[in-house]
């Protein structure tokens, strides 16, 4: 149900030749509910105080506020000139350039998984009933919110993570081991590929190089013909270990070093694996396997620049590894998952927002307490902005070095 009341107060504007292009804070303070997303030269930040806030990524000047409710830890699909949430049974479309609802639709399911798509003209909602013996996807009109068939997945289990959208495709893992193709122009299931019988993928399926990635909870990364579905090829990190996490694929970011290379953190360790046929290239223990299992997000998504993959061993440190031979070129103290930008590595730590030189790990700058950023978080990228959330409550736009 939507809500009512909310805003937002600019509190700086860059003049001259500060770091701090601007700074904008909730009304109230209210803390943000998840990372700021960018679309359409907007800055989309959702609130604990039920509000959905649009922000001028130039100027951080507040274009409009959405009152919501319940908004949790929803994150917005954007696509086609729309904004597209869930709360609680939930879903709701806003205009992207006015903030106006233009639908809210009701659905059975009483657990929906965070991300919506939107694609082709329509969005797409995954989600399972609360006895877990019923899962679908949700298909609507992106504009009218006209419902069309969903896609149910009746299993002892339900789908895994949310809808990844590629081209004329759209792609979900299921909890009993299978894939669902879907086509993007009509909304209608194209196949359905069994991955592994009777056992749950772990991850959003990642698209990258003609192929669709998933993982297993049994520790192993699986490629399909993204096309066909066909199984490609099979690999596993370590059977004894859980994957938790979703596969990132780095293709042609420096072609000369690494080329079409797929990267997946298990068990305290980095693996990399060929992405046209699994040949393994290389594996690099992160810090203690066992610390590394628990804080194992923040290193199954590394940071690419050159020669150097960067990842967080689990939380005390950043490693920057060859990404020919996988060897340590550089360990860094620090508390975050690495972002790539602008040639450097960026950290939003505890300390402040730091830049590194991927070559040596060196501090080419510190953004922190003197420059009045407090404990910035939720790090990311918008053209030549770093954009951090700081004191969970205010978004700081600041320039890249």
């Amino acid at each position: 149900m939507l809500a009512a009341g909310g805003g937002a107060v600019l509190l700086r504007r860059s003049g001259g030749a500060s770091d701090i292009v601007w700074r904008v804070g909730t009304s109230g303070d209210s803390a943000l509910a998840w990372q700021p997303h960018i679309v359409g030269g907007l800055v989309l930040a959702g609130d604990l105080g039920s509000r959905l806030h649009a922000f001028d990524i130039a100027t951080g000047q507040e274009k409009w506020v959405a009152p919501v409710q319940e908004m949790g830890m929803s994150v917005p699909g954007t696509a086609d000139g729309i904004v597209v949430f869930h709360e609680d049974r939930e879903v709701h479309a806003l205009d992207l350039t006015s903030g106006k609802v233009l639908w809210s639709k009701q659905v059975h399911e009483a657990s929906l998984q965070p991300a919506a798509a939107v694609a082709g003209g329509l969005v797409y909602v995954t989600g399972r009933r609360g006895d877990s013996l019923f899962a679908a996807v949700h298909i609507f009109e992106a504009r009218t919110g006209a419902d069309r068939p969903p896609v149910a997945v009746q299993t002892g289990r339900g789908i895994t993570g949310s809808v990844t959208v590629s081209g004329p495709s759209a792609y979900v893992a299921t909890e009993e081991g299978e894939v669902l193709m879907f086509d993007t122009s009509t909304g209608r299931q194209r196949r359905r590929s069994q991955v592994i019988p009777a056992a749950p993928l772990r991850s959003t399926p990642v698209v990258a190089a003609g192929r669709v990635f998933v993982t297993s909870d049994k520790a192993a990364l699986y490629a399909l013909d993204a096309a066909t579905g066909r199984q490609l090829w099979a690999k596993e990190t370590n059977p004894a270990e859980d994957v938790n996490g979703t596969p990132i694929v780095v293709d042609g970011i420096a072609p000369s070093v690494v080329d079409d290379t797929v990267y997946l953190g298990s068990g305290g360790a980095l693996h990399a694996f060929a992405a046209a046929d699994g040949t393994v290239r290389w594996h690099a223990a992160i810090g203690d396997a066992r610390e590394s299992q628990v804080y194992s997000i923040h290193f199954l998504s590394p940071a690419v620049i050159g020669a150097t993959a960067c990842v967080s061993d689990g939380g005390r440190s950043v490693v920057g590894l060859d990404v020919a031979t996988g060897r340590t070129r550089w360990t860094r103290n620090a508390d975050a998952r690495p972002v790539a930008a602008g040639g450097l590595f960026h950290l939003a730590t505890l300390d402040g927002l730091i830049s590194l030189d991927p070559a040596d790990g060196r501090i080419v700058r510190t953004i922190g307490e003197e420059h009045d950023v407090h404990m910035p978080q939720h790090l990311t990228v918008a053209g030549d902005l770093l954009l951090v959330v700081e004191s969970s409550s205010r978004i700081c736009a600041i320039r890249l070095p």
